[in-house]
Formats: structure tokens, C-alpha cells, sequence
């Protein structure tokens, strides 16, 4: 095993939970591992199920075992992507961290400050009251300990049963991972500069090449959390949709949203082809057909003409494979936003293999999901967009990680609607998390943006209204 160490700020803390993580073994984490399954799965097969459709018997079960990576055929079998509606009292406050990428210093530092704040004690237990964490995915990969930030997540999951919330990112998939190790493999570490992939870990940490049981811990990780708060003057729940990208066209969840006492919803399949045709009729869109046809026939020649061919040919993407999920990149993974200054209505991008949407868009999106009586889904917190796009080719452009650098971490834009988080630190360059405030009146929601400049001693923070 070779030897390894981790941030000066872990190895000089005084918390016992972070003294753990300094010698991580193989067979911790795979405990470690075993026991987020086990607790998850405990959780989804006593919830209740949109039609009482709910995973198989092997899935809820818990007790898979180990997975060589070569062995993916065994992790099909499970695959069950799904989404969550978690409904609070008025007064809870959500903490929001977005993208960690193996970055345990900058996570650390904001969960320090969270103690500080009192909201989290010494073993980074959660002793407020109303008051959860949300991470918005894409947890490992890149920075260089992506094994201690998986454990960490895993120990406070164990320990704030119930108040610790993940989001799956596009980089909680095996076969993502199993990628990238072999483009960095193919690339060479010196020409990759800092950056890391979670089996190159495994194996200089724990001197194998797998990585036991994270070819399906992944799988009870949900895709979005719909988070409500009930105003009971206007019999109406409003809802924040929360996940680690932006929009998928595919996928309704009013059903969800409006029935009562149900918390899951099993995905089976998405059908963005009759999603774009309703776009595509609709008057109010009218200005903005034009280009949409243009994205999708560009398309048609490009590498994405499979991906394009999901909104326009497939018709219904079942998902009883993950080779589905890789043909279709699901929106609420790999979507983005374009940002207000640069909002051309639609576009799509080769290099990241996802779509943008403009305000237009996004506003029906969100009015075309809260048609079901008593719903209404009023904002999206997502992470995911910490880099620069462009394509001269269909005119698109988007500076979104200069504007995260430019407001410390955080874009909020078109009155509320959209709010974009950035990672924990290390491509803005400043520890950034958001905590939001629900309360019975919607116009009384807030969201608190906390930021410093990496290196600096304190956070600074900015309250301002969810919406308007």
C-alpha cells in the first residue's frame, strides 16, 4: 500500500471523526460501504412508492456483496434510478453544498464552519433543530482525495440518519469512473496536471484495482429530491427541486408531487420525444422553435446525433439497462443553464454531451410541472456547471464559471427561479454553500449564500430572497 496523508486542516483537527479518516483501510470502507447500502435500502423498502412500483427484492435487500469492476453485469441487474419528495415544517433550514470532486480540504473547512455556527458538533453531528444538509453530487474524481470524501459522506449519512441527503451527479456511475481511469491511463498522469480518478485511488490506497460495493452504492443515491413546505392559508405545497444538474424534459413528477403520503418514485422510463413535440406546439415558445430545430439538426452531424436522437426518433427510453442511462444522460444530471447575459433560448454542447436552457424554457418547465392541484414547483438548486462553454457553430456561449468567480461561488438569475451553486472550492477559488430557509408564505423564503476566498479566515454572507 503506498503511503498517503491528508490536509494539514484534518490532520490538526481535534475531531475525532476526521482523526478516523487518516488511516482509512480497505476494510473500513468497505464496511463503510456496506452499512450506507444497508441503511439506505432499510429506508426505501419501508417508504411508500408512487403505485406501489418499487424496486426488486435484490435491490431493497442491502446485502449484495462485492463487485470486481469487470463483473458490471452483476450491478445491471440492480440498477433502479429514482427520486425523492421530502416535504418540511416551516423554519427548516437547508444547507446546500454543491460539486466536492475528491476536495476534503474545502469540505472540511464548510462543515467547520457549520460547527461553528453551531448547527454541528465536534463529531460533526448535527445538533440544530430543523436544520439538514443536501450535497448536490459528483462527490469523487479530479482533486486527490476522492476515498476520504466518500467516507466522510458515508459517516455523516450514519450518523444524521434522516438529516443527511445525497444527490447522485454524472460521476456517480461505475462505468463513468471506469472511463475516466482509462483516459487518464491512456492521457498520463503528467499531462493531467492535478487531477485524480477514484480507481487510481483505490489502487495506490488500498492496492487493488476495483472498488468494492461503489458499483451500486452509487444506485441508492436518488437522482432529485423535491423538497416542499405546505402553506396551509393556501392549501398549496411548494416544492424546490434539487439536484446536481438542470432539467429533463422526459420526466414529469406531478404524480408524485400530489399524492399524498408517497415519498418514491421508481423511473422506468422517460419520453423526451412527446416532451420536445408539446415545446415545439406551444404558442408561447413560438419565438424560440426556430432554434430549437437548428440545435437538433446541427446535431444530426455531430458525435451527439445519438443523444439528439432520444428527443427526436426514440420515442420512449426504457430504462431496464444502464446502457439506456448512457445513451440518454439524464437532464437532471447533465443539463445546464445559460446564464441571463448570454441566454441565446437553447443550445446544446458537444464537449460536455448535454443541453442548455434558457429562461424561456426553464419558466415553462416549471409551470408545466405545477399544473396538479395544490403543487408548485417554484425554484431549482442545482451544481454541476463549474466551467465555460461554447460553440460558434449554433452561436452559444456560456461564461458560467466566470460568473461563479465573479459572485464567490453562487449565480442566482431570472428572479430566483434558477440558482447555480459552484464546487466547494477548487475551480472558483472561494469555499462557497447556500442554506435555505422554508417558510409557510413562500415570499418569506430565503437563501443565504456563504463564501470566502480559499486561504481566507472567515466566511462572509448575503441573504437575500428565494424569489423575485
Amino acid at each position: 500500500m503506498s503511503d498517503w496523508s491528508l490536509p494539514n486542516i484534518v490532520r490538526k483537527s481535534k475531531s475525532n471523526a476526521l482523526k478516523k479518516l487518516r488511516a482509512i483501510t480497505y476494510e473500513d470502507f468497505d464496511e463503510a460501504a456496506k452499512t450506507f447500502v444497508r441503511q439506505s435500502a432499510l429506508r426505501l423498502k419501508a417508504g411508500n412508492w408512487l403505485y406501489d412500483n418499487m424496486p426488486g427484492e435484490d435491490f431493497l435487500d442491502g446485502e449484495i456483496g462485492d463487485f470486481k469492476i469487470l463483473e458490471e453485469a452483476k450491478a445491471h441487474k440492480i440498477f433502479a434510478p429514482f427520486v425523492v419528495k421530502q416535504v418540511f415544517e416551516p423554519g427548516t433550514r437547508i444547507t446546500v453544498i454543491g460539486d466536492v470532486h475528491g476536495d476534503l480540504e474545502s469540505l472540511v473547512v464548510i462543515l467547520q464552519d457549520l460547527q461553528r455556527q453551531g448547527y454541528l458538533d465536534e463529531e460533526f453531528r448535527i445538533v440544530a433543530q430543523d436544520f439538514v444538509i443536501m450535497f448536490l453530487g459528483d462527490y469523487s474524481n479530479y482533486m486527490p482525495h476522492s476515498v476520504e470524501v466518500v467516507r466522510l459522506l458515508f459517516y455523516l449519512h450514519r450518523v444524521n440518519f434522516g438529516k443527511v441527503f445525497l444527490t447522485r451527479g454524472n460521476h456517480e456511475y461505475a462505468i463513468a469512473n471506469k472511463a475516466l481511469y482509462e483516459q487518464h491511463a491512456t492521457i498520463g498522469q503528467q499531462d493531467l496536471g492535478e487531477r485524480y480518478s477514484l480507481i487510481e485511488e483505490f489502487a495506490e490506497k488500498f492496492d487493488i484495482y476495483y472498488y468494492p460495493d461503489l458499483l451500486y452504492w452509487y444506485d441508492y443515491v436518488p437522482l432529485t429530491y423535491y423538497v416542499g413546505c405546505a402553506d396551509e392559508k393556501t392549501n398549496v405545497t411548494n416544492f424546490i427541486k434539487f439536484s446536481h444538474g438542470g432539467i429533463e424534459i422526459g420526466f414529469n413528477p406531478q404524480q408524485l408531487l400530489v399524492t399524498r403520503d408517497v415519498r418514491f418514485e421508481l423511473i422506468e422510463n422517460i419520453n423526451r420525444y412527446n416532451a420536445l413535440q408539446k415545446i415545439l406546439t406551444d404558442k408561447s415558445l413560438s419565438h424560440l422553435h426556430k432554434k430549437i430545430k437548428e440545435v437538433f439538426s446541427y446535431l444530426k452531424q455531430t458525435p451527439l446525433k445519438s443523444l439528439s436522437e432520444t428527443y427526436t426518433k426514440k420515442g420512449l427510453i426504457e430504462f431496464d439497462s444502464p446502457e439506456a442511462l448512457i445513451m440518454s444522460k439524464l437532464g437532471m444530471q447533465w443539463n445546464n443553464f445559460l446564464p441571463e447575459d448570454q441566454d441565446c433560448g437553447f443550445a446544446a454542447s458537444l464537449k460536455h454531451k448535454s443541453f442548455y436552457f434558457g429562461k424561456a424554457i426553464t419558466e415553462y418547465f416549471l409551470q408545466d410541472l405545477s399544473e396538479g392541484p395544490g403543487i408548485n414547483i417554484a425554484a431549482i438548486i442545482s451544481s454541476h456547471q463549474h466551467f465555460n462553454d461554447e460553440d460558434p457553430a449554433i452561436n452559444f456561449k456560456s461564461s458560467m464559471l466566470d460568473k461563479l468567480i465573479e459572485n464567490k461561488g453562487y449565480v442566482r438569475q431570472w428572479q430566483g427561479i434558477v440558482h447555480t451553486l459552484g464546487d466547494v472550492g477548487f475551480t472558483s477559488g472561494y469555499n462557497s454553500y447556500l442554506v435555505v430557509q422554508l417558510e409557510q408564505a413562500l415570499p418569506e423564503w430565503t437563501v443565504t449564500h456563504f463564501s470566502k476566498k480559499i486561504g481566507d479566515a472567515a466566511f462572509k454572507q448575503v441573504t437575500q430572497a428565494m424569489l423575485g
